[in-house]
C-alpha cells in the first residue's frame, strides 16, 4: 500500500501470434508491469534461407536474373519476429506445430497464465490451450467482427470498397473469429488505400487497444456480448485465384484487386506465355470491340488499353517487374504489345 492505494495487479500472459499484430502487441505487454510467461509464434527464417533471399533480390533488381515470384514489399518487415523479442526477453517459447500435443500444454500449464491474447495466429488453438488462461483467452481480429471473419479480411475490405474496418477483441472459442465480442474499435478506409495502407493504420491503432484491453482486466470489465450470426460473414484468404486477373471485372473492380494485393505484389497475368504482375491500372473508354483481356488500342500516353468486363475498358499504369515498377508504356515497348493481342 502506497498512499492508501494498492498496486495494480500483475497479470501473467501468454501470447499466440506471428509477426505483424503480435510484434506490436507483445512489445507494448514488455513496457507494462505485467509480465509475459510464455510466447507460440513461428521461428524467424534461418541465416541460410533469409541469404538466398537477399542475393535473390539482388540479382533480381540488378536484372541478373528475372524471378517469377513477383514480390514488392512486405507491409510487416520492419517488425520484429515474436520469437527474437522472446528468447532476448528470457521469455519461454513453444512451436506452434506442437500445439495439440500433451508436452505443449504441459508446459503452458507450468507457466501459470492468467490471461491469452492472440494476434494474427495461423492455427485453431484448442480449448485445451486456451482454457488454461485462469482469466481470459481473448484474440484480437483485424475487422469489425461478425463482418469479414478469416485470415484476409483487409484484402476483401479494399477489394469491395468499403470505407471501414477495425480491431474486434472477442473470447476464444472453438471456430476461428466466433467468440463474444468485448469491444471493437473503428479505422476508417480510403477510397485510394491499399491493403498495405490499411494493415499500417491497424499496427498503429494496437497500442491503444491493448491499453484499453489490460483495463478491463484490471476491473474485470471482461463480458462478452454473442456476435450476431445473421450479419456474419466469412471469406478464404486472398490469394491463389483472387490474385489473378479476371478480365470480365469491370475496370474499377479490377483497380481494386490491384489495390488488396499491394504492396506485397500485385495482379497476376500472362502475356505470350510470359507472366507478368499488374500494379496498377485506371479507366479507360468504352469498348468499340474486343474481348476480356485483348488490347484493343494504347492511349495518349502509350500506356496499353484492355477491353475487360461490362463492355469497358482498363488502361495498365504500372507493372511489377522484377522487383521494380514499370510504366505500362515502357513494358509495352520492352515486351512488343501489340493491339490484337491478349493477356490470360
Amino acid at each position: 500500500m502506497i498512499g492508501g492505494a494498492s498496486e495494480p495487479e500483475r497479470f501473467r500472459i501468454a501470447v499466440f501470434g506471428n509477426r505483424g499484430y503480435m510484434s506490436i502487441i507483445l512489445n507494448g505487454l514488455l513496457e507494462t508491469n505485467h509480465r509475459v510467461v510464455a510466447v507460440c509464434a513461428n521461428e524467424p527464417l534461418g541465416p541460410k534461407r533469409l541469404l538466398r533471399e537477399k542475393v535473390g533480390k539482388f540479382l533480381r533488381l540488378t536484372g541478373i536474373r528475372a524471378d517469377r515470384d513477383f514480390f514488392f514489399e512486405d507491409p510487416f518487415n520492419a517488425l520484429d519476429e515474436p520469437v527474437r523479442i522472446a528468447r532476448t526477453n528470457g521469455i519461454v517459447t513453444l512451436p506452434p506445430a506442437k500445439i495439440r500435443s500433451h508436452v505443449f500444454a504441459e508446459t503452458l500449464a507450468r507457466a501459470k497464465p492468467d490471461i491469452v491474447i492472440v494476434a494474427g495466429f495461423h492455427r485453431k488453438i484448442p480449448k485445451s490451450v486456451f482454457g488454461l488462461a485462469t482469466k481470459a483467452a481473448v484474440n484480437f481480429h483485424p475487422s469489425l467482427l461478425p463482418r469479414h471473419r478469416g485470415g484476409t479480411p483487409n484484402r476483401w475490405i479494399v477489394f469491395a470498397g468499403e470505407n471501414r474496418t477495425g480491431v474486434t477483441v472477442h473470447h476464444l472459442s472453438a471456430e476461428f473469429d466466433t467468440g463474444s465480442i468485448i469491444f471493437s474499435r473503428e479505422v476508417p478506409v480510403a477510397a485510394e488505400d491499399s491493403w498495405g495502407d490499411v494493415e499500417k493504420r491497424i499496427l498503429a491503432t494496437l497500442p491503444s487497444v491493448l491499453d484499453r484491453l489490460m483495463e478491463l482486466c484490471a476491473t474485470n470489465s471482461l463480458d462478452g456480448l454473442p456476435q450476431e450470426e445473421g450479419n456474419a460473414s466469412y471469406e478464404p484468404s486472398f490469394r491463389g485465384k483472387h490474385a489473378q486477373a479476371d478480365w470480365n471485372d469491370g475496370p474499377e473492380t479490377f483497380h481494386r484487386r490491384c489495390l488488396a494485393l499491394r504492396p506485397k505484389t500485385g495482379v497476376k497475368t500472362s502475356y505470350g506465355g510470359e507472366p507478368l504482375c499488374l500494379w496498377d491500372t485506371g479507366i479507360g473508354p468504352d469498348a468499340l470491340g474486343g474481348v476480356p483481356g485483348e488490347i484493343v488500342s494504347f492511349d495518349k500516353d502509350r500506356k496499353p488499353v484492355v477491353r475487360c468486363g461490362t463492355d469497358k475498358t482498363l488502361t495498365i499504369q504500372r507493372v511489377l517487374c522484377s522487383g521494380k515498377l514499370v510504366s505500362g508504356e515502357q513494358m509495352a515497348h520492352r515486351m512488343k504489345w501489340r493491339v490484337g493481342r491478349c493477356f490470360i
